[in-house]
């Protein structure tokens, strides 16, 4: 329990100023005027918090501005203006002044915590008094001293007791304060909210993220990206990670990761090539910054396709030429292989005449598989056959196959 350091305090009687009463004996009664708080408790502390609404009254004497009100206080009985209750460490006057209460105000964050980018306001009621009038200040402070830079100020009128601030947009996260001092009148005196009443709580914006595969479907070696579109918050900008994975679960190693900046609230990841068939997935993840969450799309909302490339194999009409005398000759057989009119290098074409296989060769950098055939036959006379070139495919390629003629001269 706090005890106040007091030296030596003799009190007699209290003088209430503007000429109010002192105070009375226990017991005592007051007609037609109503009971006050003291203005100071007999240890010269300032009345803090009052209630009237109650009976008995409620007094406050707080040690330090900002003191929980219930900490040190007194209650006196709305008629009499008898003590009650002493929470004050024995320092509670005896009895309390009759008087007429002064305006009082109360206030209400609207609302109490919010995001950044969003609008704040302030409402307070001022009541008591004699019929109070006027104007409310509304300050808004980033601390709970009431010092400092005063991030937003208004001034309103009264309207039926009550008075709401204009709105005001928190650019930064953090906790602000409103104080809201009822300006007075002819009849009333001014009064304040306490500088730490009214916390309101400031978070980061929560934007939203939507993302669109390019494309939705591929084949093997082909370039895929994501795209993602950042919206909402407050003006989010930073970077997007996007990530891609060979399941829906977004585990084990990324097949391909890259972070972009945000322009105009839109990123795009740089091309990744797709090395084997099945479902590719995208997570693209807003980084965030000091006043916007991160956000990730979901793990398995953006599936990728990826299917064999096709291909395309032709093989090229040839003439042989034969020197029956000489009982040799000689043929060249080829084929060119090719994948969306793209040449396939690095690949094994078979050739084969029937059912009888003539050679195998691997294609160039054009796509071309060539090998050469040689024939011994005194007895070839003249005939046309056809020879077919095969490429059996692989993980990514689709196989494919293609028949040309051979006609075959005696010289």
């Amino acid at each position: 329990m706090k005890v106040r350091n007091v030296a030596l305090l003799v009190v007699t009687t209290m003088v209430v100023a503007g000429g109010i009463a002192a105070f009375g004996g226990a017991g005592a009664a007051y007609s037609d005027t109503s009971v006050i708080c003291p203005a100071t408790d007999l240890a010269s502390f300032t009345l803090g918090e009052s209630d009237y609404t109650v009976d008995p009254i409620f007094c406050s004497y707080p040690a330090f501005a900002g003191e929980n009100p219930d900490d040190f206080y007194c209650t006196y009985d709305a008629s009499s203006g008898a003590l009650v209750t002493d929470n004050d460490s024995s320092f509670c006057p005896a009895t309390a002044p009759e008087g007429t209460p002064g305006a009082t105000i109360s206030t209400t964050p609207e609302p109490a915590s919010a995001t950044v980018g969003t609008s704040i306001s302030d409402q307070a009621t001022v009541t008591g008094g004699d019929s109070p009038s006027g104007t409310v200040t509304f300050v808004l402070y980033d601390n709970s001293g009431g010092s400092g830079t005063v991030l937003y100020t208004d001034t309103e009128t009264l309207s039926g007791a009550t008075a709401l601030s204009g709105n005001y947009t928190p650019t930064a996260t953090g906790t602000d304060y409103w104080v809201a001092t009822y300006n007075g009148d002819a009849n009333n005196a001014s009064v304040t909210s306490g500088a730490a009443d009214e916390a309101v709580s400031i978070t980061a914006a929560s934007p939203t993220i939507s993302t669109s595969q390019q494309p939705a479907s591929a084949t093997v070696g082909a370039s895929i990206a994501d795209k993602a579109t950042v919206s909402g918050g407050d003006i989010p900008s930073g970077t997007v990670t996007f990530n891609l994975y060979s399941n829906s679960t977004g585990t084990g190693p990324a097949l391909f990761t890259d972070t972009e900046t945000l322009s105009g609230g839109v990123a795009t990841s740089k091309g990744y090539t797709a090395t084997a068939t099945g479902t590719d997935y995208w997570v693209a993840t807003y980084n965030g910054n000091t006043n916007n969450n991160s956000v990730s799309s979901g793990l398995s909302s953006e599936p990728v396709t990826i299917t064999k490339a096709l291909t395309s194999l032709r093989a090229w009409p040839q003439l042989v030429e034969l020197e029956p005398f000489v009982g040799v000759g000689s043929q060249t057989v080829q084929a060119t292989l090719t994948s969306g009119g793209s040449p396939v290098s690095g690949q094994t074409v078979y050739f084969t005449e029937g059912s009888t296989a003539l050679c195998q060769a691997t294609t160039n950098g054009a796509g071309v598989a060539r090998c050469y055939i040689s024939w011994n036959n005194q007895s070839l006379l003249y005939r046309t056959n056809h020879y077919t070139a095969t490429f059996d495919g692989t993980p990514g390629y689709t196989t494919s196959t293609s028949t040309t003629l051979v006609v075959t001269f005696i010289l």
